[in-house]
């Protein structure tokens, strides 16, 4: 009996420091990574010069942390899109052909904040946040090509476009679903713009504004972004309902040397959709309207830096009030509904999807001469402007991994889009491409 006593006493001091340390805020249970690998190759197109090539390229990671009621969160992106063609990547004056993919963001921060659970009660959590936030306000059913455009998905789009400030989060867990809420004060909303004519996977922020990792702020400018969201089960699936919003006066939209430039700003999305099954079909419709109001110049003066502001005179397009609306409806599935699966390893399946959305009032570039060369297009309205694209993919699924072949096609009004010598004088773009995925 003593030498069990003794036994179980010196086994007991052995694990203590690594039961302590269990419960350390250090312990490596406490994080879980997060990271995307993506990759898209071109094997035909009809707008670029330079086709079956690696079209673009992304890597994102980054830690969740979590221990008792604090969280934290950092990711950043390193390589993401460049831009598949700009008047400025032009190499040949001449032929007007493009010899590069345009410039790329190398590293950037996407998610940098710590939170703080302040409700931790079944069903509820009520969670405060600061720092670089990403609202994901509603959703895209379609293959990949059509899931870039706008602030729409966010999550999925690669741009810079993130909102740094507070954010208080609400998630209830009830019987029938989950419901959640976020609303936040932010620095600059989160918006972003889709670049027609210049490619299919390039989308720029609207909004400049003051982010935490720029210098110190100076236009003074603050914003605010909801996001409300239903998962409701119903039969053997769930209905997902989105709907977010945004709003930034004077907000900061272009910067050059010591002048800016703002606008009013508001952004509305919202999707609905059915998830059957946990996405072996999964369809539904989503919308998004963005206002841009007139546009106002200043340049820094005075002791605090802070820019003074006069109406343009005569605005350019790019000072002109603008109305963009999206509207789009897809659906998404894969094999195992029909009992299709383990086909190269058990859970794998075939994936498939389409999709449609319409796209009114985007600004688009063109008219004039670039570097001496016609560029084929008539000055028009960004008013007027509208496109229409379609999207379709098929692919294989092995749990976190996808590899999808997708044929896309964009139609407009207006020749907005290169042919392959680099002229603009189309009105419409299609291509054929590879897209490999890894996402945890």
């Amino acid at each position: 009996m003593n030498r069990l006593l003794k036994t179980t006493s010196l086994l007991a001091l052995v694990s203590a420091p690594f039961c302590a340390n269990a419960q350390s805020p250090t312990d490596f249970s406490n994080f879980s990574p997060r990271l995307k690998l993506q990759s898209r190759y071109s094997l035909y197109d009809t707008y670029r010069n330079n086709q079956s090539d690696l079209i673009t390229n992304t890597a994102r990671f980054g830690l969740n942390y979590r221990y008792k009621n604090v969280m934290g969160v950092l990711e950043v992106q390193a390589g993401s899109p460049s831009d598949a063609y700009t008047q400025s990547s032009k190499a040949n004056t001449t032929t007007g052909g493009t010899t590069s993919n345009g410039s790329q963001n190398l590293f950037q921060v996407r998610r940098a904040y710590i939170g703080l659970d302040l409700v931790a009660m079944e069903p509820a959590t009520v969670s405060l946040m600061i720092g670089r936030y990403r609202f994901l306000a509603s959703q895209v059913y379609a293959p990949d090509a059509i899931t870039q455009i706008l602030a729409t998905n966010l999550d999925n789009v690669s741009s810079s476009t993130s909102s740094d400030g507070l954010i208080v989060k609400y998630v209830g867990k009830f019987d029938f679903g989950k419901v959640s809420a976020e609303y936040g004060v932010v620095n600059n909303i989160a918006v972003a713009k889709y670049a027609t004519g210049s490619g299919w996977f390039t989308n720029t922020s609207i909004v400049a504004g003051d982010n935490s990792f720029n210098a110190a702020p100076k236009t003074q400018s603050r914003g605010m972004q909801g996001v409300l969201t239903g998962d409701i089960n119903v039969g053997d699936g769930v209905v997902e309902a989105r709907f977010g919003y945004g709003m930034q006066n004077g907000a900061v939209t272009a910067v050059s040397a010591n002048t800016y430039v703002n606008q009013d700003v508001t952004s509305l999305e919202a999707s609905a959709g059915y998830n059957y099954m946990q996405g072996q079909i999964r369809g539904g419709v989503w919308y998004q309207a963005v206002t841009l109001a007139k546009a106002q110049s200043g340049a820094i003066v005075g002791v605090n830096n802070v820019p003074v502001y006069t109406t343009a005179t005569s605005p350019t397009a790019d000072q002109d009030s603008q109305n963009i609306s999206t509207i789009g409806v897809g659906v998404t599935g894969n094999s195992k509904l029909f009992g299709i699966t383990g086909l190269l390893a058990d859970g794998d399946a075939f994936t498939y999807g389409i999709g449609y959305q319409n796209v009114n009032g985007q600004e688009a570039s063109g008219g004039g001469t670039v570097s001496g060369l016609a560029t084929g297009v008539t000055a028009f309205s960004n008013q007027s402007l509208q496109i229409s694209q379609y999207n379709v993919g098929l692919g294989y699924n092995q749990g976190v991994f996808n590899l999808e072949l997708n044929y896309a096609m964009s139609t407009a009004n207006y020749e907005i889009y290169t042919d392959n010598s680099g002229v603009q004088n189309q009105k419409s773009a299609s291509l054929v491409y590879l897209v490999g995925t890894i996402s945890l």
